[in-house]
């Protein structure tokens, strides 16, 4: 007769812990995540405002070419 072999450590939780002694360290920002965080929402921010410059001065030089082509109604 053949017997499959089980281990008893099969299906068991393992639980693990971390304990700290003295003062945890101070997290802080890489200069990389800094500079990623920047890029990522300088970007839109600057596209945003070229883009909202450019449409105030194509709406000035339109309105002012625009101005001469008006004929006094009296």
């Amino acid at each position: 007769m053949l017997q499959i072999a089980t281990s008893r450590h099969q299906h068991l939780l393992q639980r693990t812990t971390l304990v700290g002694v003295g003062i945890p360290p101070a997290d802080a920002f890489s200069p990389l995540v800094a500079a990623i965080m920047a890029a990522g929402l300088g970007a839109p921010l600057a596209i945003l405002l070229m883009g909202g410059v450019y449409v105030c001065l194509r709406e000035r030089r339109v309105a002012a070419a625009m101005a001469g082509n008006y004929q006094p109604i009296n």
